[in-house]
């Protein structure tokens, strides 16, 4: 029994020992607290700074004058004589040139086959759907193409809508095929440059007096 005896000296002092630890611990808390407080205000205003130095000159570009949709007066262009820059004006003589010889090329192969046997693209949905044989809808097809090469010769704006359309189908039907998802992607890209060469076909138009080459 000896052994669980205390003095009232050790009874007083444990007490306030524990409250001194106690009194420790809260103010710990606290530092530690006030700590990821302040760390993470700091984060917050490095991350704010760092997106208002990233975003703030993109703001300011946006809403700039250059980017506001402009009322353009054709016939005050040509009389002014405004005219597009030689770059966009060469950019549209090669998609034109492009885009008027590759539909004609491939749609005179549609009766001649040199290039390639194309009634392999046709999906037999399209085929036995309109109730064609494969080989004759090609030459159909054939005779489109190179209407829409002569579209782009002369008119490159309606041309180039014309082509863009063209290709879209053409995309669906290789991907109604499945075999030549390949050949539908690079038609994608052949169908963004053909929007192109419509939009720069209007820039031209609208301009009336396009740069020398």
């Amino acid at each position: 029994m000896g052994r669980w005896t205390s003095s009232p000296e050790q009874l007083g002092q444990r007490p306030r020992s524990v409250r001194a630890q106690s009194t420790q611990n809260v103010h710990s808390k606290e530092i530690l607290v006030s700590f990821r407080k302040n760390a993470g205000l700091i984060a917050c205003e490095r991350s704010l700074s760092l997106f208002s130095e990233t975003f703030s000159p993109l703001a300011t570009l946006f809403l700039s004058e250059d980017f506001r949709p402009r009322p353009v007066d054709r016939r005050g262009a040509r009389r002014k004589g405004f005219a597009v820059n030689r770059e966009s004006h060469q950019a549209f003589l090669i998609l034109r040139f492009g885009f008027t010889v590759a539909p004609i090329i491939a749609g005179l192969d549609k009766f001649l086959q040199l290039l390639t046997h194309w009634d392999k693209y046709l999906a037999p949905a399209v085929s036995n759907g309109l109730g064609i044989a494969p080989h004759t809808f090609m030459m159909i097809v054939g005779a489109v193409e190179v209407i829409a090469g002569v579209a782009v010769a002369v008119r490159p704006r309606f041309g180039g809508y014309l082509v863009a359309a063209w290709l879209v189908g053409i995309i669906v039907n290789l991907v109604l095929v499945g075999g030549y998802l390949d050949v539908a992607l690079r038609d994608l890209g052949l169908c963004l440059g053909a929007l192109s060469l419509a939009r720069l076909a209007e820039a031209e138009e609208r301009v009336g007096v396009p740069a020398r080459a």
